[in-house]
């Protein structure tokens, strides 16, 4: 790890347990969007790995990302560099 840099795991609970296989046209439209972004970090180096998570419980996702921050809030986390 670099240093100085710390890394965040985040789990994002989905809205629904059969989410994402019975998206709307506007879930499937912001889905592909909130992929898009952060894609966009993993190619920055920012986000070390991102994806859903198939638990038989209802799917969710999880994002491991790296900052030189130990606090990630609002704008100031909002991955311009």
């Amino acid at each position: 790890m670099t240093k100085g840099m710390m890394r965040f795991l985040f789990r994002l609970i989905s809205p629904r347990p059969t989410f994402p296989m019975d998206m709307t046209e506007s879930e499937r439209k912001g889905h592909g969007e909130h992929v898009t972004y952060w894609t966009a970090l993993r190619d920055k180096g920012i986000a070390i790995v991102f994806g859903p998570v198939l638990d038989p419980k209802g799917v969710w996702e999880s994002q491991l990302l790296r900052h030189r921050t130990k606090r990630l809030h609002g704008p100031s986390w909002q991955m311009t560099r």
